[in-house]
């Protein structure tokens, strides 16, 4: 089994050596997977443009290109501002401007495909109420049992009660046993905001 302090220690890489980020195992400037690579330029628009109609481009997922379209438009931003030259400067500008409509149509494209997601079908684009628009699920209540721990009144019925503070409350659940502090318990999480 290798360690991460094994890793830590090991020796530089020959290409791409670059400094270890604090706290981080990954190098910068070291291209660690060289399948995934897409090789970027952005000196002028039809540079970016060539670089986007790529087939290494077209074939990664919506979030790579989405991660690839981000570091152009990181790396044109900091070369506009960076550079005097007017004649340079006017020609990453206008790749820069091409770039930000990319990351717009990107984003909306992230938008939608997260809304198709969460919503159900024949519901207008809205999410659903739990369960509708789904296969119905065969549940059987004929005993008139309530399944589980979520029966209505169970606080009540135990002989406690909810009033009081968060710290009343932690002090009669230890006081009590049972049922009876469990419901005390119950009522000072909800009270302080936790979770069971």
């Amino acid at each position: 089994m290798i360690s991460l302090q094994n890793i830590l220690t090991e020796a530089d890489p020959k290409k791409g050596t670059g400094k270890k980020p604090k706290d981080s195992t990954r190098r910068l400037y070291t291209d660690e997977n060289p399948k995934d690579t897409v090789s970027v330029k952005f000196k002028t628009r039809q540079d970016v443009v060539d670089t986007l109609t790529k087939k290494t481009f077209k074939s990664k997922s919506h979030k790579r290109q989405s991660q690839i379209i981000n570091l152009i438009h990181q790396r044109l931003r900091v070369a506009v501002g960076r550079t005097k030259d007017p004649a340079k400067k006017k020609r990453l500008k206008t790749a820069f401007e091409y770039i930000k409509k990319r990351k717009e149509a990107s984003k909306r494209k992230t938008q939608t495909m997260r809304k198709s997601e969460n919503v159900a079908p024949n519901h207008d684009g809205k999410a659903a109420p739990y369960g509708s628009g789904y296969k119905p699920v065969a549940e059987n209540f004929a005993d008139k049992k309530v399944k589980g721990k979520s029966r209505p009144g169970r606080v009540k019925k135990a002989g406690a009660s909810c009033k009081g503070s968060v710290s009343s409350l932690r002090r009669k659940a230890k006081k009590y046993g049972g049922e009876r502090g469990k419901m005390y318990h119950w009522c000072a999480n909800m009270k302080s905001g936790k979770k069971k």
